[in-house]
């Protein structure tokens, strides 16, 4: 996240979010391997951990899902606009 606010571009920035979504989704499928392999002591904190990462997933996801849709948008208007002139 640090790395896309510092991003010089929007598709810097789609770049590292997405790089930011792949690392959460890596995060949570290590936990889940750690809690069902039984490798913790302290399984609910695995579990709380696990819940964040998945929740870090979705918000990322959600993020990269609203700007995309935000330029396809912007690209349209665009489009349009020339195509009137």
């Amino acid at each position: 996240m640090i790395e896309a606010d510092a991003a010089s571009s929007e598709a810097d920035f789609l770049n590292k979010m997405s790089i930011a979504l792949r690392e959460a989704k890596e995060a949570r499928a290590a936990l889940m391997k750690i809690r069902v392999a039984n490798l913790d002591q302290h399984e609910e904190t695995t579990r709380n951990i696990e819940s964040e990462a998945d929740q870090l997933s979705r918000i990322f996801a959600a993020i990269i899902l609203n700007m995309r849709m935000r330029l396809d948008a912007e690209a349209k208007s665009k489009a349009r606009t020339k195509t009137k002139t």
